[in-house]
């Protein structure tokens, strides 16, 4: 059975929760501009997850837990066009990364590919029943869309995308941030500080918006940031179609050997999601 519709008609709270009493296995294909995101479910459970944006591939999911390097990322990456392995399975194989550890990280990052489908005002989706993941295969992410952690915890103060949170100026009483986390809250309250909205954070810090809503959130209860007003904006972003046209440009210049032209647009991808 299929089932397709809006966002804006059908919620995906209520989308999951038809699958979840049905006891429903398929793929849930979710779309909104040039973002697209497939949430594989189980007998009505969340199974696994798969996004194009590349701030939620599992490359930069590791890099953000610390669990690789950039240039430990980048040699895998080579390994797997040549080998056409899975990264995760390269990164084990080689003794970068516990299995454990890959995991772990596979289920953070189902979690919050799902998580940040909450924040979507619109977008077009569709249920395509009977296509069963791998029994043999452990889940990156299974729960149910009735179980608690389905709620967005950062959804209550920045959920909305043009939203500006603001430095806060008393400080007093503030916990210290955690040792890992000193550099990614100070780079936040700078943006925050020159008045960047909830989605050019994400960008800046490459992470997807559920993700910066959940970090701004914890600088919010600690009283270090206050939320603002909604930024009227004329123009729709698109920052995922921006990036795949900026690579297809680079392939391109690639094959007509034009190096510098293909550095540039390597460049400007890197300087429109850092």
């Amino acid at each position: 059975m299929s089932l397709r519709g809006d966002l804006r008609t059908m919620a995906l709270p209520d989308v999951l929760q038809w699958i979840a009493s049905g006891r429903k296995t398929g793929t849930l294909h979710v779309e909104r501009r040039s973002v697209q995101k497939r949430i594989i479910l189980h007998e009505g459970n969340i199974y696994s997850s798969w996004s194009n944006d590349p701030r939620e591939s599992l490359g930069q999911f590791l890099i953000r837990l610390r669990l690789v390097t950039e240039e430990q990322l980048f040699r895998a990456l080579l390994a797997q066009e040549e080998k056409g392995r899975l990264l995760g399975s390269i990164l084990v194989g080689d003794g970068i990364l516990a299995e454990d550890d890959l995991r772990g990280a596979l289920k953070a990052k189902a979690e919050e590919t799902v998580y940040d489908l909450f924040l979507w005002p619109s977008g077009q989706f569709e249920f395509r029943e009977g296509s069963s993941p791998r029994t043999s295969s452990s889940p990156s992410s299974r729960w149910s869309p009735g179980d608690p952690r389905g709620r967005p915890p950062g959804r209550r103060v920045a959920a909305h995308p043009r939203r500006l949170p603001q430095h806060g100026d008393d400080l007093q009483g503030a916990r210290p941030p955690p040792t890992g986390a000193e550099a990614v809250e100070k780079q936040l309250l700078g943006l925050a500080a020159a008045g960047k909205s909830l989605a050019e954070m994400s960008l800046e810090l490459r992470r997807s918006e559920f993700e910066t809503a959940s970090l701004v959130f914890d600088l919010h209860a600690r009283g270090l940031v206050a939320v603002g007003q909604i930024r009227a904006e004329t123009q729709v972003s698109d920052p995922v179609g921006a990036i795949q046209a900026l690579l297809t440009l680079a392939y391109q210049r690639l094959q007509e050997k034009r190096y510098d032209a293909a550095l540039k647009a390597y460049e400007d991808v890197l300087t429109s999601t850092a």
